[in-house]
């Protein structure tokens, strides 16, 4: 498993090492029924303000959902990156923020011992469109300020 193809993605996400390789595996086929049912659920809410991450007994319950998850927030970062663009963000700010997928990922592993992505369901507010890293604080944007 080659990860050329996904290298940009792998920048983009700070991906490395073996989480690199592990994604690369999951990108390498094709996307499951499952992964692309996560993937309406995350383009419904791109742009949005939602409140809450997305349950993990939202779909599938019972089932195992994390390398379903991890699959489709690395399918689905390009078009949060592209609709942060899109609004102005900078290259920077996005990147800084899509990056905390690599950050989560280099967490679980070094706490489980494997790869993995317990964080999976905070991550699906990242990929709304409307949550920033700014410095060391990841700040969600209000439209309706208090």
């Amino acid at each position: 498993m080659s990860q050329a193809p996904h290298a940009a993605l792998f920048e983009l996400l700070d991906i490395a090492g073996e989480d690199a390789m592990e994604c690369a595996a999951l990108l390498d086929r094709a996307p499951s029924g499952h992964v692309l049912e996560a993937l309406e659920l995350l383009q419904e809410r791109l742009g949005t303000f939602p409140a809450d991450s997305i349950s993990p007994d939202r779909i599938w319950p019972g089932q195992p959902v994390e390398s379903v998850w991890i699959e489709a927030l690395l399918r689905f970062a390009p078009r949060v990156h592209a609709y942060h663009l899109k609004l102005g963000i900078s290259t920077d700010v996005s990147a800084a923020t899509l990056a905390d997928v690599g950050l989560q990922l280099r967490i679980n592993r070094r706490v489980h011992g494997h790869f993995g992505l317990d964080t999976w369901s905070w991550l699906t507010l990242h990929m709304a469109g409307n949550l920033f890293r700014l410095g060391p604080v990841a700040i969600p944007f209000d439209p309706e300020p208090v």
